[in-house]
């Protein structure tokens, strides 16, 4: 086994020649979109608007993300949860247009050994009735999730074909 090589934050990784762990470290957040198992609507039994889904599938293999593939496991949502207990939906990624919050009741959140699932009680708003409507008519069919990588928190493997494929092993915020 040879010594792991270090990719630099801002480059794209390239395919090694032989399989070999490195590892990004980095402040900065990043975020992933995927096609959401299972999105959809439904009225709660109060009449309130709500979004259901699974935000994250675990130990699955992303798309390509630009000459490489991600895979988030279970430990990574698990640590991240036990340190931000408090939880923002954001429509389109803008901090001014939440959605739900798990310290407001109005997101629930269930990590499961298969994914991480939410309902999220939207607002009774013109922002909440267009998610509640874009989901609804299949407009949107996807989510995404904001994280930071921990110190140790990813590895970076090339398979035995030569792919690239990070691991998420500890997120935050």
């Amino acid at each position: 086994m040879h010594k792991p090589k270090e990719i630099k934050r801002g480059t794209k990784p390239k395919k090694l020649k032989h399989p070999a762990a490195v590892e990004v470290r980095s402040a900065k957040v990043e975020t992933r979109s995927y096609k959401a198992t299972g999105l959809s609507v439904r009225k709660a039994a109060n009449g309130d608007m709500q979004l259901v889904g699974t935000e994250i599938v675990f130990d699955s293999p992303s798309q390509d993300l630009g000459n490489f593939t991600e895979i988030v496991r279970y430990q990574a949502a698990q640590r991240s949860l036990m340190r931000n207990s408090d939880v923002y939906m954001l429509w389109q990624h803008d901090t001014s247009q939440p959605l739900a919050r798990t310290k407001a009741g109005s997101l629930k959140l269930t990590l499961t050994q298969t994914g991480l699932d939410f309902v999220a009680t939207l607002p009774n708003s013109p922002l909440g009735q267009n998610a509640y409507q874009s989901v609804a008519n299949k407009v949107v069919d996807s989510v995404s999730f904001g994280f930071r990588i921990e110190p140790d928190g990813d590895t970076w493997q090339s398979d035995a074909q030569g792919n690239i494929v990070r691991e998420l092993l500890d997120t935050g915020e």
